[in-house]
């Protein structure tokens, strides 16, 4: 008997049973599962809002949201999501984690007037609460309306020295200590702050996901080596940008601010050792500040033919002799092709980076996105995995690698109930319909 019959049996059987037990609760969710594990998503949700019906406490009924707001999230059904959050923050009116869920969604989808509205419900949680995640919370929705124009008052700093109060080895509060004196031009007192950061996160595994800022000890490396570039102390920024660069995983931004200082101390072989070669002005893989840095780099070796190749459309790449062009798509699988070998051969370190420079991270193809997983997952980054499977499995539902390594890189974590439902919706998809 295949595993999809014993599937469709032991739902069949649930339902019978449901059938018969019209008001038992646990069941109910039981049944939900077994129709989450099918792929059946309408159903489930209608299960699990019997469930909650039958079960009016308040914590069952905010587990029901949170879990819809993640299924839709996961299937990018982003308003079915909000919405699940909305109900969520409703079931559960002293929790933040709803507030910030909606939050996040928001700020990814560039709805900033929403965003706003989601004063009153933080407001509301925060009288007479000093619970840590909330203030947490305030402080950094606080700074995200800032960056928007709007003024805050209290003040993102007074919020966050507020949550400090509470909890001094906050690595969240610490970073925004960090962005705040950092804007106002207070270099050292930056400094101290994404230090601080390193230190409290010794196992590099912080990731501030609230409205979707990304920080990591990746990007206080980058904000380190910015600071020391401003401050005039070059060797000081290239050994944080390198320090970036080997904890980075999903972006080529200290690639550029690397390669930027480079050029600026006009050490011109070495910028160019970093960059990834076009193979001509058409070579629409590479993203364009990698074209710009290059060009400058070989006008400053004062090798004008080669830079001339980068700029002028129709002139071949080759130094020697006219070759035929093979063709972007060729030349996006040679690439793809040592980018696996690197991966084959565990160095993922070497394969990460091939990845990466295969096309801006907005646009990277299924296959980018899975190598990048794995060898996030090679050099031991379980959140970095989790980024790239969860965008892998937004655009492509039915991947299921991506959904196996999302399982996993979820168990690494102690994400309990993600784990769950990556592993539903893999046994789903290797079901098929």
């Amino acid at each position: 008997m295949s595993n999809s019959t014993r599937s469709r049996e032991r739902t069949k059987a649930l339902e019978k049973k449901a059938s018969l037990e019209p008001k038992d609760a646990e069941l109910t969710i039981n049944l939900g599962e077994a129709y989450l594990r099918e792929g059946r998503l309408e159903e489930a949700a209608q299960a699990y809002a019997r469930a909650a019906e039958l079960d009016p406490r308040t914590e069952f009924r905010a587990l029901y949201w949170e879990w819809l707001g993640l299924v839709r999230e996961t299937r990018e059904e982003l308003e079915q999501a909000l919405e699940a959050y909305d109900n969520w923050a409703d079931a559960d009116p002293s929790s933040v984690e709803p507030v910030d869920r909606a939050g996040t969604l928001l700020v990814a989808l560039g709805r900033w007037t929403d965003l706003a509205l989601l004063r009153p419900q933080y407001e509301r949680r925060a009288e007479g609460n000093s619970d840590f995640k909330l203030l947490e919370s305030l402080a950094l929705f606080t700074y995200v309306m800032e960056q928007l124009g709007a003024t805050e008052d209290p003040s993102p700093m007074a919020r966050a020295y507020a949550a400090l109060e509470i909890e001094n080895r906050s690595i969240a509060m610490r970073y925004l200590l960090g962005m705040l004196f950092l804007r106002s031009g207070q270099l050292e007192a930056a400094n101290a702050e994404f230090l601080r950061v390193l230190e409290l996160d010794s196992d590099r595994t912080w990731l501030e996901k609230r409205f979707s800022l990304g920080w990591r000890a990746s990007s206080a490396w980058l904000m380190l080596g910015r600071i020391a570039r401003l401050q005039g102390r070059v060797a000081e920024a290239l050994q944080h940008l390198q320090s970036c660069l080997q904890t980075s995983l999903d972006n080529l931004e200290p690639l550029e601010e690397m390669v930027s200082l480079l050029v600026e101390q006009e050490l011109y072989e070495e910028a160019l050792a970093l960059l990834p070669e076009p193979e001509g002005p058409d070579d629409l893989e590479i993203p364009p500040w990698i074209r710009r840095l290059r060009t400058r780099c070989l006008l400053g070796l004062g090798r004008v033919e080669e830079a001339a190749r980068l700029v002028e459309p129709g002139k071949p790449a080759s130094s020697t002799r006219p070759r035929k062009d093979p063709g972007p798509d060729t030349r996006f699988r040679a690439r793809l092709d040592q980018a696996q070998k690197h991966l084959q051969a565990g160095r993922f370190q070497e394969a990460h980076n091939a990845y990466a420079s295969l096309g801006p991270a907005r646009r990277r193809p299924p296959e980018v996105r899975l190598g990048m997983a794995q060898a996030a997952t090679g050099l031991g980054r379980p959140k970095d995995a989790i980024r790239q499977s969860e965008i892998l499995v937004r655009e492509a539902p039915d991947h299921a690698e991506a959904w196996s390594l999302l399982a996993e890189a979820y168990r690494q974590t102690g994400s309990t109930i993600r784990r769950r439902l990556a592993l539903a919706q893999l046994e789903a998809v290797r079901l098929g319909p």
